[in-house]
């Protein structure tokens, strides 16, 4: 009750008087330290004040890239145009002992979308397994044309979607952090908000033209690959994922001119030198280089963990065979889903499941 009271106005339905929206409002800085919050991801309540902080840095980034202008409501009900609710999204993307807290500012554009629509507004490419995996075969096998051992550096822009700009007329209800006292606004869309439609389309087409300013050349197969010729150095891209593989003069070269075109997180080279990183964490899974042996992919355990729990399996005894001794065949016998949560939890497990698989057969 007292979220749905703070955020009322985010879903766009009355839910509290005028004044008793303005006392919201006006609290707000206490908001995060007294309500409880909890990862979007696992369920976990969170620690409200890492929630608060995570939260307060998102909406820098919203202003430092001036995602979306400021108008009056009445400006988007002149043009037609439906004002589309937000919603926070917390995670932990660390754990107790090393927290990484994200929040991040969602449009809920997606979920109201007409699945009759055209998909293409939709599309995003992501990148082959095998591309991902030819990269750490190369990293072991191969030396560059200058006669040099290759290097596998993981780059992660940050707030990706905000470098691309907004290419359909989008206005989105503002957060309570935002808001104006006495003002009736919203937020006209000047570049990609995560949640709306176009946003995951605009950005891989935004990072096409920059990779290719910057003097590399899209692959034939997928829009997710990149050559530098000049430099001997190939990149995947995975979301705002970078995996570039180049010599270590290849990366001097191209590294900086990376970082002018975005702001950008190191998550470490993984190399066969002394100086290298020998282990890197990237897209939930543990990548090694194991001298003499090769590489050694290890599943994001939490996967794992998070299956069990969402089962109810915490407590159940482990087996050395999955099923049991005597299934029963009889028709009807599988459990049928009739609640739509349920629904949507079990296809939730299901897609993590496929994820896990990838890398833990």
């Amino acid at each position: 009750v007292s979220a749905l009271l703070a955020f009322g106005a985010v879903s766009g339905q009355p839910t509290c008087s005028d004044a008793d929206e303005s006392t919201v409002l006006e609290e707000h800085a206490h908001y995060a330290l007294l309500k409880p919050v909890y990862d979007a991801s696992s369920g976990v309540e969170l620690d409200p004040s890492l929630v608060k902080a995570a939260r307060k840095e998102e909406l820098d980034e919203v202003e430092k890239h001036r995602v979306y202008r400021k108008v009056l409501r009445q400006m988007a009900r002149d043009r037609g145009k439906r004002v589309i609710g937000v919603k926070w999204v917390d995670l932990n993307k660390g754990d107790d002992a090393r927290p990484a807290y994200r929040s991040r500012l969602v449009a809920k554009e997606l979920r109201a979308f007409s699945p009759l629509a055209p998909q293409e507004e939709l599309y995003a490419a992501t990148p082959p397994t095998a591309a991902q995996n030819l990269l750490l075969s190369m990293l072991c096998t191969r030396l560059s044309r200058r006669g040099k051992r290759f290097k596998l550096c993981f780059l992660d822009v940050r707030r990706a979607f905000f470098y691309a700009k907004a290419t359909e007329e989008v206005s989105v209800e503002l957060p309570p952090e935002d808001k104006e006292p006495g003002k009736d606004l919203v937020g006209l869309l000047e570049k990609s908000m995560y949640g709306t439609r176009t946003a995951s389309r605009n950005w891989q087409q935004q990072l096409g033209r920059d990779l290719q300013a910057l003097g590399f050349r899209l692959a034939l197969s997928s829009p997710c690959l990149y050559y530098h010729a000049e430099q001997d150095a190939r990149l995947v891209v995975h979301g705002d994922d970078l995996w570039l593989l180049a010599d270590e003069d290849g990366l001097r070269n191209l590294k900086p001119k990376l970082h002018q075109t975005y702001t950008l997180k190191e998550n470490g080279t993984l190399g066969p030198e002394k100086g290298d990183d020998k282990a890197v964490s990237s897209l939930n899974k543990l990548i090694r280089y194991v001298d003499g042996v090769g590489i050694e992919v290890e599943a994001d355990p939490r996967h794992a963990e998070l299956i069990i729990a969402e089962l109810g399996l915490d407590d159940a005894k482990a087996v050395t065979t999955p099923g049991t001794k005597e299934p029963d065949n009889t028709p009807g016998a599988e459990e049928q889903l009739e609640d739509p949560a349920e629904v949507t939890a079990f296809r939730g497990i299901c897609a993590r499941g496929l994820y896990l698989s990838v890398d833990r057969p």
